[in-house]
């Protein structure tokens, strides 16, 4: 298991402290949609750098209560994906995947 290191732990603390606080959904009305903003307000090298936080955090696999309550103690994570029916790791695999189609596009920026 790799362990996540102190600038991934920083990072990950800014992006869903930040983007997913108490009150994300006045933000945008999906998650999808606050992920969006992260990926407008991000360099490409953000981008990539959140991407491997995101591996290893779900490289952690803890249960998904755990995932869940982990998210909020450690990172500030107000949204709940078992609220939409999601595990949190299916949640941070959707994450992975709209930050892989972003990454395209940031390559020439």
């Amino acid at each position: 298991m790799n362990t996540i290191t102190d600038d991934e732990r920083a990072l990950l603390f800014q992006f869903f402290g930040a983007y997913f606080h108490q009150d994300w959904d006045l933000e945008a009305e999906t998650p999808a949609g606050v992920i969006a903003l992260y990926i407008r307000d991000s360099s490409g090298d953000r981008i990539r750098q959140l991407r491997t936080a995101i591996l290893r955090l779900i490289d952690c696999a803890c249960e998904n209560a755990t995932q869940e309550e982990r998210l909020l103690r450690d990172f500030g994570c107000y949204y709940l994906p078992s609220a939409d029916g999601l595990t949190v790791n299916e949640w941070l695999e959707n994450i992975l995947t709209d930050l892989s189609a972003a990454e395209g596009p940031l390559l020439n920026n």
